[in-house]
């Protein structure tokens, strides 16, 4: 519980010195035009790594204030892509999914109940949230068209793995951030039990080590789809497990053994929904005959010593207990439920006692769509294998997500892969199958209909134009 204090010491001083005021390193500036004109001028195909750079590479304090707006740097990357969705018309052909309508609702309901919540103060900062949260998933969503977008998007995560893992062993061998410069993030790294726990550029160590875990699988479902992408995908898996043992946190840890889990589970994905429904029934039945609720298991997920499962248990139970105070617009503080949970650390908890009741569960149907998505996916795929693995291998860091949230709440650039996925399994609900893929090359070989353009492929995942054709 220390730690828990310390961190929020850290988040309180770190408000306080950065937030509210323009902090723009002449790097953290250069960063900014640099890679706000590759994101202009990239090929659709790499769109994304720009941002991703960003926030691997840039302290989160990094920021720049207009008349009380607060924009990050993150934040600045994503008016870039949106300025290169404008300048390059790559909005047209875009088909609308639920999923995006129920993004949109989500969006808008959590923006109303914390505004009222707040009195109306808060309009500004659900502002940013929206610009966030929506900006970084819709522009996921234009740019992701094809397999060789999915591709070239996590090839991107898997080179840019390998200079972040280098830096988190420069700051276990030295104790010394060198993003400090950036601010945002301490000059001397932390220390727990005593060993260190690098964080890198990123905003927390346990942000830095589920970054990376909810990453790897893509890496690893490309590495069996892909023969020439292998040496890149093993570079990256050993970059990302570097920097997860670097963090030294029970949570990324955890993240892993829930890839592991997910991955396991391709060779009974055809009973899977029954394997789900029997767990469910044995939690039931669990919850029922323990001596404590089945959230209770909360608190034995400590691995590294020093670790706060009991605090996530307790959280959760009074999140549950005190329903009636966050359930429609949720709450201002969780201090008062007990020692240290002032410290939301669930992200689960964290929307309801931001929005409600109702924006928990349009959050829950965000994620149960995405999950459907990938299964409307791997039932087209599965014909031929092509795709398959991949395809699963996005489901399971979707899981690696949802299991993360048990145990950390979002923020700063933990975001970014979060919604990138989620852009990733909306557009794959449009993915042809291979058969369908057979005959639209036959209509565009005997004239029926219009090749794809030069940028795209024949193999359209979301909102290409030669799908058009197929619908």
């Amino acid at each position: 519980m220390n730690f828990l204090l310390a961190m929020q010491d850290f988040r309180e001083d770190l408000a306080k010195d950065w937030y509210g005021q323009t902090v723009l390193h002449p790097l953290g500036f250069s960063a900014t035009m640099l890679l706000g004109m590759l994101t202009l001028l990239v090929p659709r195909r790499f769109a994304l790594l720009p941002m991703m750079t960003m926030a691997c590479f840039v302290a989160p304090a990094q920021r720049v204030v207009i008349f009380g707006l607060d924009f990050n740097l993150l934040r600045v990357m994503t008016m870039f892509g949106w300025a290169r969705i404008l300048l390059r018309s790559e909005f047209k052909g875009f088909r609308w999914k639920t999923t995006d309508t129920v993004v949109v609702l989500w969006l808008f309901v959590g923006t109303v109940a914390y505004t009222i919540q707040t009195n109306g103060a808060g309009l500004t900062e659900r502002a940013g949230w929206i610009m966030d949260a929506g900006g970084i998933y819709f522009y996921t969503r234009f740019v992701i068209r094809n397999w060789s977008d999915v591709r070239s998007t996590i090839l991107g995560f898997a080179i840019l793995a390998i200079p972040c893992a280098l830096v988190f062993l420069f700051e276990l061998a030295t104790g010394r951030n060198m993003f400090s410069v950036f601010g945002g993030v301490p000059r001397m790294t932390s220390i727990r039990q005593g060993k260190l726990r690098a964080q890198g550029a990123f905003a927390h160590p346990i942000l830095a080590g589920c970054f990376w875990a909810s990453v790897m699988p893509m890496m690893i479902g490309l590495y069996l789809d892909e023969k020439r992408d292998r040496f890149w995908m093993v570079m990256g898996v050993i970059g990302s497990l570097i920097v997860i043992y670097a963090c030294r946190s029970s949570t990324p840890v955890l993240a892993l053994m829930s890839a592991g889990l997910g991955a396991s589970c391709y060779f009974i994905r055809r009973w899977l929904g029954g394997v789900l429904i029997a767990l469910a029934i044995v939690l039931t039945i669990m919850h029922f005959g323990m001596r404590g609720p089945v959230w209770s298991l909360l608190a034995k997920t400590d691995v590294f010593a020093g670790s706060t499962g009991y605090h996530r248990y307790a959280l959760f139970d009074a999140f549950i207990n005190r329903s009636s105070e966050w359930w429609m617009f949720g709450t201002p503080s969780t201090a008062h439920w007990g020692w240290g949970l002032h410290d939301v650390t669930n992200h689960y908890v964290f929307v309801a006692i931001k929005g409600g009741l109702l924006t928990l569960v349009l959050f829950l149907a965000i994620i149960t769509l995405s999950f459907r998505s990938v299964g409307n996916m791997l039932r087209r795929c599965d014909r031929v294998k092509k795709h398959t693995i991949l395809t699963w291998s996005i489901g399971v860091a979707l899981f690696v997500h949802i299991m993360c949230f048990w145990s950390v709440s979002y923020f700063g650039q933990m975001i970014l892969p979060w919604y990138i996925t989620l852009g990733l399994v909306a557009s794959l609900a449009s993915v042809p199958d291979s058969k369908r893929r057979r005959v639209m090359k036959r209509r565009v070989r005997h004239g029926v209909v219009d090749a794809p353009p030069d940028n795209q492929d024949a193999t359209p995942v979301g909102p290409g134009l030669a799908h058009e054709a197929l619908a």
